[in-house]
Parts: structure tokens; C-alpha cells; sequence
């Protein structure tokens, strides 16, 4: 797991430098980050935003994802190839004046690694845009 984190700061990194962003910009990329359990990611954007990005890289992905919304709550509720169920739980958060998005899976027949930093790849750009 470590490895694959690695990987996708590296990859984010390096994304950004091509592109040329600025330090604040490059500061934001920081913004997506996970808790010390290795569960919650935070995206500094809105929650309708990364709700729908979500959706559309798990559709990317081959993955069908359905979707309800309990006011600052959205539920992903999804599937991965090998079947195994999980749901990409989305909060909309406010941290001093800036909306950002608080992410994290529950898996419900155990953790698979496969695709997940794929789809946390592309939710950490979101900021950026």
C-alpha cells in the first residue's frame, strides 16, 4: 500500500511540475491527503464536483456506481471486477472559508488495493482544474 501511495504522489508531483503550476497550486496537490489510518482523502473541491467525477472514473474504470444523497453525504455504492462490493462515501466540509470534500471506502467483502489509486489519482486533480 505504501508503495502504491508513493507512486501516486509521485505521479501527482510530477503532473503538476509538466504542467508548470505555481507553488500554490502545487500546496493544494497537498490538500489531498490521507489520514493517519489510511482512510479519509481530502480533495479541495466542491462535493457536487467530486461526486460526479467519481462517477465518471468509476464508469471509466468498467464500474457501475449508484448513487444517493443524505444531505452533506454522497454515497457511491459500487463494485469492483473481481466483485467485491464497496461504497466511496463524499462529505462536504468548510475549513477556514474553503469548501473541500472528504472521501474514504467501505468495503463491505474485504479491502482490494486494485483500481483504488486510480480513482484517488483522479480525484486529486480536481482542485487543480
Amino acid at each position: 500500500m505504501a508503495t502504491i501511495r508513493a507512486m501516486v504522489c509521485a505521479a501527482g508531483l510530477a503532473s503538476f511540475a509538466i504542467a508548470g503550476c505555481d507553488s500554490a497550486q502545487l500546496a493544494g496537490l497537498l490538500e489531498l491527503q490521507s489520514s493517519a489510518d489510511d482512510q479519509d482523502h481530502f480533495i479541495v473541491a466542491s462535493l457536487d464536483t467530486v461526486s460526479q467525477s467519481a462517477q465518471d472514473t468509476l464508469s471509466q474504470m468498467g464500474m457501475k456506481a449508484t448513487a444517493t444523497r443524505e444531505g452533506e453525504t454522497v454515497r457511491l455504492v459500487s463494485q469492483t471486477e473481481t466483485g467485491r462490493r464497496f461504497t466511496l462515501v463524499l462529505t462536504r466540509e468548510m475549513l477556514n472559508g474553503v469548501e473541500r470534500t472528504r472521501a474514504h471506502i467501505e468495503w463491505a467483502d474485504g479491502k482490494e488495493d486494485q483500481g483504488v489509486a486510480e480513482l484517488w489519482l483522479a480525484l486529486e486533480g480536481l482542485g487543480h482544474r
